[in-house]
């Protein structure tokens, strides 16, 4: 939210627009993963828009409406996926991931392809867990095998211009 200068936890697959704490500030990932690793859901709150999913809830407010409703009533979804075991990565743009049914973009734009190999190779994305992880020594073998890779085709190429 720019208001309070922070990104804003949101799942847009079951409608939820952002959590709050009891003091109406909006709660990021990081801050929702904490909440339901210690289970403390009291006195947050949760902005739903009020449809399918949730019919049930706010049985007073019409339907297609934004409702605050009490994030216990509406956390079964973030407390299966906010688990000891996960990782949250902050990734910046753009990303293949963006674009899976794109990979063309890939070869079409320098920009994309440089900014990924670069990210894949050189500037892993900020990642938040509580759990070691075996980052630096991935991003070293990723390193390496993009080393062995391009003297493989410089090579290559070389013996192809030598015959």
């Amino acid at each position: 939210m720019q208001e309070q200068n922070r990104w804003a936890y949101c799942d847009a697959l079951i409608s939820i627009v952002a959590v709050l704490n009891s003091r109406s500030q909006v709660l990021n990932s990081a801050d929702v993963f904490h909440l339901c690793e210690h289970a403390t859901f009291e006195g947050v709150q949760a902005r739903i828009f009020k449809d399918w999913h949730w019919q049930k809830i706010a049985g007073d407010a019409p339907p297609r409406t934004a409702v605050t409703v009490p994030f216990s009533a509406v956390n079964e979804m973030a407390r299966v996926e906010f688990t000891r075991q996960t990782i949250i990565k902050y990734r910046r743009p753009p990303n293949m991931e963006d674009l899976r049914d794109q990979y063309g973009m890939f070869l079409k734009s320098r920009v994309f392809a440089w900014t990924n190999l670069r990210r894949y190779l050189c500037h892993p994305d900020a990642a938040y867990s509580h759990l070691p992880t075996n980052g630096p020594r991935n991003y070293r073998l990723r390193q390496s095998l993009f080393a062995a890779l391009i003297v493989t085709a410089f090579f290559i190429v070389a013996a192809l211009f030598t015959t």
